[in-house]
């Protein structure tokens, strides 16, 4: 979206998977719901008490905690510092105004268990006033799209294959 706001006219189209949000107040709401999942998961013995590598974390980005994530987020490490320092390099941003002049047709794919919780979609679709939003929820899905391929790939290749928008 960021993009998209600073360079509109290299952008045809936006598709979203899980995005982030647009402000940082959006974005710690999200990170509330996602503790509150992590710790949820801890209680039952599913993610460690301690964390030590992004993997620790993994069960709490699935619909089903006990899907086995792609080879891809097999070997990430995890660094606490390093989130909470990257948080206060980002600042307090929040180009909300920004994205709601974006007029672009924009395909915004959520899993309905999201770690993120549905509220951080909404403010997202809501930011996004001017632009086409077709904002769909896949089912028994988490944040990525690995647990629902099936829904999520067909919906991102009609929606690539449309005519650009206005």
């Amino acid at each position: 979206m960021r993009y998209a706001t600073v360079y509109p006219q290299k952008v045809r189209s936006i598709v979203l998977m899980g995005s982030g949000a647009p402000s940082l107040q959006a974005a710690r709401d999200a990170q509330a719901y996602r503790a509150q999942r992590i710790t949820a998961l801890q209680q039952q013995g599913i993610i460690p008490a301690t964390l030590t590598s992004v993997r620790d974390i993994l069960p709490s980005y699935f619909s089903d905690p006990h899907f086995e994530p792609p080879d891809e987020l097999q070997n990430l490490y995890y660094n606490p510092t390093v989130e909470q320092l990257t948080w206060s390099a980002l600042g307090d941003f929040d180009f909300t105004a920004d994205v709601a002049r974006l007029d672009h047709r924009v395909l915004l794919l959520w899993g309905e268990d999201d770690p993120f919780g549905m509220p951080m979609a909404e403010v997202t679709v809501m930011a996004l006033s001017a632009a086409q939003v077709d904002f769909v929820v896949l089912d028994k899905c988490g944040h990525f799209w690995h647990e629902c391929p099936d829904a999520f790939y067909p919906r991102v290749r009609t929606f690539l294959d449309l005519p650009p928008g206005p």
